[in-house]
């Protein structure tokens, strides 16, 4: 028995659209599902793969920074949930959240 869309997408919710051929993906299928796609359908989805690869490039050899993920998540179709904060992607900024906190605990 099918199943009506309606039904189904508040388990699909959010969702991203590929900006090559329109397809709807659930969100949750993250970076790399999405870049699954983009590479098995590579020749129709040749302009976006380029987008994708000249955006992780910009931070090589360094670690991605946020702004190249949001850039990566909107170069691939990701709806953008407005006031959404990703969490810090640098493990020092963390460490000297951590360091800060027990300078606190000494005063």
């Amino acid at each position: 028995k099918a199943v009506p869309f309606e039904k189904l997408l508040p388990a699909l919710d959010p969702l991203g659209k590929c900006p090559a051929c329109s397809g709807l993906f659930p969100a949750w299928l993250g970076l790399h599902g999405v870049l699954i796609h983009l590479e098995k359908w590579e020749d129709s989805h040749e302009q976006v793969l380029r987008k994708v690869r000249q955006a992780a490039f910009v931070d090589a050899p360094r670690r991605l920074t946020q702004s190249t993920v949001k850039r990566l998540l909107q170069i691939m179709g990701f709806q953008e949930i407005p006031g959404v904060e990703f969490p810090s992607l640098d493990p020092d900024a963390e460490s000297d959240e951590d360091d800060n906190d027990d300078d606190d605990d000494d005063d």
